[in-house]
């Protein structure tokens, strides 16, 4: 049931379906632990099939991270540093919903992009 609530969180908005959510939150938590390995923060978000036990897991680590590190962590993420939220779940969740931009982003900009110019 988490793991569903966390999902429709996510994807609020875009109608995909359930195979592809899983699909794009894998992609996004990889795009995560990418930005994670840029920022030097030794952490990687373990590999699990649960979405919300990975968010689970970078919840736990969030609330250790020193602020010069969430500093670093919120450039690499390209989150504003004046974010304030409320939990280090919540942190977690803008983490993971902004690496599912930048993938969604990437992957329809690359659509486009091999779109002939003549179709618009």
């Amino acid at each position: 049931m988490l793991s569903e609530t966390l999902t429709n969180r996510l994807f609020s908005g875009l109608s995909t379906a359930p195979e592809e959510k899983r699909q794009w939150l894998q992609r996004a938590f990889q795009q995560l632990n990418k930005d994670l390995s840029l920022s030097g923060l030794p952490f990687i978000i373990p590999d699990h099939d649960d979405p919300a036990l990975r968010l689970e897991a970078l919840a736990r680590w969030l609330q250790d991270v020193s602020p010069a590190q969430l500093k670093q962590l919120l450039y690499c993420i390209d989150l504003p540093e004046s974010l304030n939220p409320t939990s280090s779940h919540e942190l977690a969740h803008l983490c993971v919903r902004r690496a599912l931009l930048k993938v969604w982003t990437r992957y329809h900009s690359r659509l486009v992009s091999d779109t002939p110019s003549d179709m618009f």
